[in-house]
């Protein structure tokens, strides 16, 4: 059983969740900086920037974030293929279909997991060999 790997895929960040973090940020400025707020010289020493461009900019962070961690659940999922692999060459096809059921019966599903429960068991192998 080879360890299928589907990218992760984040919500995008919406218009309204921009405002509101638009209106936080003019809040901490206005409590921060009352007497610039007050002048209204606060916008030229700290602006804020407006809806759409923090959308845009935590649109980027999600989209780095995510395919940064798809990189490695997809490094995570070859290596559990090739743990597997080893071990398969190790034992016999009923002993890896009793490796397989026991996996997916403990462990939580995901390459992460896999990776290390097929580098336990090929180290376990190595040892006892």
């Amino acid at each position: 059983m080879l360890e299928q790997y589907e990218p992760l895929v984040f919500p995008p960040v919406t218009a309204a969740q921009a405002e509101r973090r638009r209106k936080r940020l003019l809040r901490r400025r206005s409590q921060t900086m009352p007497l610039f707020d007050a002048t209204g010289v606060a916008e030229q020493v700290m602006p804020v920037p407006d809806a759409e461009t923090i959308r845009a900019e935590a649109q980027a962070m999600s989209d780095a974030y995510v395919a940064q961690l798809n990189r490695v659940l997809a490094t995570l999922s070859e290596r559990a293929n090739d743990f597997r692999a080893q071990v398969a060459a190790r034992v016999s096809p009923e002993q890896l279909a009793e490796m397989d059921a026991y996996r997916a019966r403990v462990y939580p599903p995901g390459p992460e997991h896999a990776a290390d429960y097929w580098r336990r068991m090929l180290l376990k192998l190595e040892a006892g060999a």
